[in-house]
């Protein structure tokens, strides 16, 4: 399954969903006040540069590490909103808050777009880890492109 059709796949399987976007100047924490940015709940994002009418995927990431016997719950504290937000992420063999690390995808981009999805939510009988549906988005990526985004340096 080409990537494209993944996501489309993504979109019904986990209906928890939503897209949005952070613009140069803008702060991600001013985007959670709204009901497009995601729950702090285990799940898969992709991150998108955009600029003019293109758009190319940036990065892949999880959040929500699952431990079997974690006393709040079987996933770490850092789901997608604090991971949105607060997460560290490599840059070049340095590690960064979020801030730092979106004004570098912003370099060369009018904004980014973020995709997101709940991936575990024992309501709605939708139960896959976050660290699967990470790997069959980048899987599906690395066979359409042969090789990661950008700012994926493993996999």
């Amino acid at each position: 399954m080409n990537f494209k059709d993944l996501i489309s796949k993504y979109k019904t399987k986990y209906p928890k969903n939503n897209i949005f976007n952070l613009r140069k100047g803008q702060r991600i924490t001013e985007l959670t006040r709204g009901n497009k940015f995601p729950p702090n709940e285990p799940g898969v994002y992709i991150i998108y540069g955009c600029k003019k009418r293109k758009k190319k995927v940036l990065y892949i990431g999880k959040a929500g590490t699952f431990y079997k016997d974690n006393k709040d719950g079987p996933f770490s504290k850092q789901k997608l909103q604090k991971r949105l937000i607060k997460g560290k992420r490599t840059l070049h063999q340095k590690r960064v808050g979020a801030s730092e690390f979106y004004r570098k995808l912003l370099k060369g981009h009018d904004f980014l777009k973020f995709y997101w999805f709940v991936t575990y939510d024992i309501e709605n009988k939708i139960e896959t880890h976050s660290s699967f549906a990470e790997a069959e988005l980048l899987q599906a990526y690395f066979k359409e492109k042969h090789d990661l985004p950008e700012y994926n340096r493993e996999f």
